[in-house]
């Protein structure tokens, strides 16, 4: 599982580099992209711990991101998914980004990608990541963020959060 969750992390830095480096030979334009963003959100997770049961629990995530163009991005974060009394499911995703502005300083998007999973090293998993949330900038460079993931596959979790958000432009 350290050398998906390694394979993971790594692809995502590697993605942002390729993507910085756009901006130092001048192929993005203002308003096109080129932002880098970054945030943190608090939450509540239904996941399916035992059959059929219905397990309840806070989460946390910290991720960052980089617009290619103002309504395509690439996004990784570091998940604290669920914990259940002594065990802990965390993990790291990778997932692409559509938004679309909704009304002013207020955006709504879409995201899908993949999640590498632990559970306190006992069992691991690469399951799908489908999202959907908004986002309402209160300025150039913070905003709030709420947001809905769904991780499907092995574990089968439900993820509500809110939190803040600071980018670049």
């Amino acid at each position: 599982m350290k050398k998906q969750l390694l394979i993971a992390a790594l692809a995502v830095c590697a993605t942002g580099q390729v993507m910085a480096a756009d901006d130092l030979f001048g192929s993005s334009s203002e308003g096109d992209g080129g932002t880098i963003y970054g945030g943190v959100s608090l939450g509540k997770t239904q996941a399916d711990c035992t059959g059929s049961a219905e397990c309840d629990s806070s989460n946390w995530k910290l991720y960052g991101g980089y617009e290619i163009t103002s309504d395509i991005a690439v996004e990784g974060a570091y998940h604290s998914i669920a914990s259940s009394g002594s065990n802990k499911v965390t993990g790291i995703s990778a997932a692409g980004l559509y938004s679309m502005p909704v009304a002013d300083n207020l955006e709504a998007f879409g995201k899908a990608g993949m999640i590498a999973w632990d559970s306190d090293g006992t069992d691991n998993g690469t399951d799908f990541l489908l999202g959907a949330g908004a986002t309402y900038k209160m300025d150039e460079n913070w905003g709030v963020r709420g947001e809905y993931e769904r991780i499907g596959g092995d574990i089968k979790a439900n993820m509500y959060s809110v939190g803040a958000v600071f980018s670049t432009l």
